[in-house]
């Protein structure tokens, strides 16, 4: 790349009240200019922030999925890209525009990354790759800005590197991960997933929720598609080679969902009145549990196990040592909801094991007369807890 680069393939255009280029190269272009210090890779995003190392060498703060998504998909010469974005400012470069030939040339300064810094590093690290095997011919487009920095005392409307910024990223709500999953499956766990949820009687669009993340008050459904597939994700440890063995797996894992339903028929397709009423008094249709039964499946798969027998086992009564933390008003009187002594079920709201696992606490609802409600709480430390609860009720080895 020459002490000043020159890009022949530009289109003028304007975007956000401001003069635009459109820009075609190729990625090794985009490899050379950041090798050379006239490309600056960064935004806001924290793990974009450069460190020195001991050795004196810097990098990045730090790397997400998203950026190993990109690089393996370069690396295999895949991966939609889109429109990478760049930034020269007015106050710290000085470029050349010849419209009439629609040429760019950078005579000084440092190039930015107002977006895409995730798929500019992933460039990068998939061209440094110890077994190259991206096209570095590959050519891509990039669109640049010639917007400033934003200054402290600016009160201008005047078009900003970080307005860009915020527009690429907040304008606009990203599809929901319950969308993206359900739409495309980019693994062979994601398509395990989807083919299981389209073959099982137990499951499909009627019993899962495909548009949200978030299962509401009012559904009959069981459980969210992103919660489903996250479930898998985390504990599948099967290998899928191939569609026969794909096709395998998924016949295991739908008939070992009708091992559930056949033990526990309130995780099966029911009614919004009996959905409802389950939700009110039993964990048995929560998100958490329907996390854990899955992973309960996939490391009974791991064992070659019957699903069958372990989850026969799930079902039961508990009987009470104590009065319950929940609360309810009676003939004018805040009493427990469940005594001691009451036989109750074992994944009712008075079964104290969700307390101690934390999926379910108390609070006093003031609105409610002073009861106390339990509220479900889904984080990792629940799911863990109440996985290792079941499997030890199954008889599953830790």
């Amino acid at each position: 790349m020459a002490i000043q680069p020159t890009f022949d393939e530009v289109l003028f255009s304007q975007d956000g009240g401001e003069d635009v280029v459109d820009i075609v190269m190729t990625m090794q272009d985009i490899v050379d200019l950041h090798k050379t210090g006239r490309l600056h890779i960064e935004n806001a995003r924290p793990m974009h922030a450069r460190k020195t190392l001991k050795s004196g060498r810097e990098t990045y703060t730090s790397t997400d999925d998203r950026l190993k998504h990109w690089v393996d998909q370069l690396i295999r010469n895949k991966g939609v890209l889109g429109n990478l974005s760049w930034n020269f400012d007015p106050n710290d470069t000085e470029v050349e525009l010849d419209r009439k030939n629609g040429r760019l040339t950078l005579k000084k300064g440092t190039i930015t990354t107002p977006d895409s810094a995730t798929r500019h590093r992933a460039i990068i690290e998939a061209a440094n790759a110890p077994l190259q095997t991206i096209d570095l011919g590959r050519r891509v487009s990039v669109r640049g800005w010639f917007v400033p920095r934003q200054q402290v005392d600016d009160i201008s409307d005047m078009l900003t590197f970080e307005q860009v910024f915020d527009s690429y990223n907040q304008d606009g709500k990203p599809v929901n991960a319950t969308v993206a999953k359900f739409n495309y499956q980019r693994d062979e766990v994601s398509k395990l997933v989807r083919a299981v949820l389209e073959q099982s009687p137990h499951l499909g669009v009627d019993n899962v929720e495909t548009v949200q993340n978030s299962i509401s008050k009012s559904s009959s459904k069981l459980v969210a598609y992103n919660t489903l597939h996250t479930a898998f994700d985390t504990n599948w440890k099967i290998d899928l080679n191939d569609q026969a063995s794909l096709d395998r797996e998924v016949k295991w894992v739908v008939d070992a969902v009708d091992d559930l339903v056949e033990a526990l028929p309130q995780v099966g397709r029911v009614g919004k009145a009996a959905a409802q009423k389950l939700r009110d008094s039993s964990v048995i249709r929560s998100a958490v549990l329907v996390q854990a039964y899955i992973a309960l499946m996939c490391q009974i798969r791991e064992l070659d196990g019957s699903p069958k027998a372990y989850f026969q086992k799930l079902p039961g009564t508990v009987t009470l040592e104590a009065d319950s933390d929940e609360t309810v008003l009676r003939e004018g009187q805040i009493v427990p909801r469940f005594r001691a002594g009451d036989v109750i079920d074992f994944f009712s709201y008075g079964n104290p094991l969700w307390r101690r696992t934390g999926l379910l606490l108390p609070s006093v609802d003031k609105k409610n007369g002073g009861v106390t409600k339990m509220g479900m709480f889904n984080a990792r430390q629940q799911r863990n807890a109440v996985t290792a609860a079941l499997r030890d009720r199954v008889g599953l080895p830790d």
